[in-house]
């Protein structure tokens, strides 16, 4: 059997490479394997020591309680997004009268309103919150593309925050930067699939947020339309929320979110946003894409405290 040198005699493996001793207990508090001198009267003096065999039979016991947890959370994981192709198709038809006509549309009010409804998230947070003990894992964020952004708007070093300045940055003139409209696009291309984001929004009074075709012109206004390859909700004076479609949707929500959760189904032709806190619906939108998404994100213009504009983005895995 092969051993190590001690004090110029060789110790076996399984052996205490200080006193020569079989390691017969277990040290919680370090990990380690140590033998009765180290616990009696050596380092680990005073620590919590248990026998090897005592400490193997308790992370068996351990080993086995998470398994069956992980399976009851991926379990409860399949079904909740059962759940959420389900909540889609009920959206994709949710203003649709039994007859097929538009049940909030009429042809003398150009105000659409749109009352909430509640949407399971795609991860709520009481499912992720508890897997998260499970397999100790933080939400992945989406990123920012610094080389898109309008020069008046700082995306950090990390790319997951972006924030209006008084003051342009010394930024280079690209064919891909927002040279009129306040916008950064996302670095994520969506094509297929289902993705869920969210945005922190925290106390801001206005900010615009949704998805884009990655050829939308990046030079002059841009139309917040359907039409022009743009779904997009903004916020206004702090209580002004619309949903931009072809006619402007006015709407009305009670309880004013710091975080705004954004699921696409691309194959299903779905934009949904909804309160993340809360997990309502806010708004809708149907289409069939013909191209490469990308978030879109606009913190607006520069107010006496610009760091309650600061967008930050995160994604969570579905």
């Amino acid at each position: 059997m092969m051993g190590e040198c001690v004090d110029g005699a060789v110790v076996e493996a399984g052996k205490c490479s200080e006193h020569g001793k079989k390691l017969v207990y277990f040290c919680k508090g370090e990990k380690l394997r140590v033998c009765s001198k180290c616990a009696i009267v050596g380092s680990h003096q005073g620590h919590s020591v248990v026998p090897v065999e005592e400490a193997l039979g308790e992370l068996k016991d351990l080993l086995s309680a998470r398994s069956k947890d992980l399976e009851s959370k991926s379990l409860e994981q399949s079904l909740r997004l059962e759940e959420i192709d389900r909540n889609v198709t009920t959206a994709k038809v949710l203003n649709t009268t039994s007859d097929g006509s538009d049940c909030c549309e009429t042809m003398n009010d150009p105000i659409i309103r749109f009352k909430g409804e509640r949407f399971h998230s795609p991860l709520q947070y009481r499912v992720w919150k508890k897997m998260f003990q499970v397999i100790q894992t933080v939400a992945e964020p989406f990123t920012f593309d610094p080389l898109t952004a309008h020069p008046y708007l700082e995306v950090s070093t990390n790319q997951r925050s972006v924030t209006p300045r008084c003051e342009a940055l010394p930024v280079a003139y690209a064919d891909d930067r927002f040279d009129t409209s306040l916008c950064v696009l996302g670095n994520e291309p969506l094509s297929t699939g289902k993705r869920y984001w969210e945005v922190s929004v925290r106390n801001s009074a206005k900010w615009d947020l949704g998805v884009a075709y990655s050829s939308i012109p990046r030079h002059g206004d841009l139309m917040y339309k359907p039409s022009r390859g743009i779904w997009c909700l903004t916020l206004r004076e702090g209580c002004i929320y619309q949903a931009c479609d072809e006619l402007d949707i006015e709407l009305h929500i009670q309880h004013k979110p710091s975080r705004i959760g954004i699921y696409v189904d691309y194959e299903g032709g779905v934009v949904l946003f909804l309160n993340a806190e809360t997990m309502q619906m806010i708004h809708v939108f149907r289409a069939s894409f013909t191209e490469q998404l990308l978030p879109l994100y606009s913190p607006c213009i520069v107010e006496k405290s610009s760091n309650e504009q600061r967008l930050t983005i995160f994604k969570l895995i579905l």
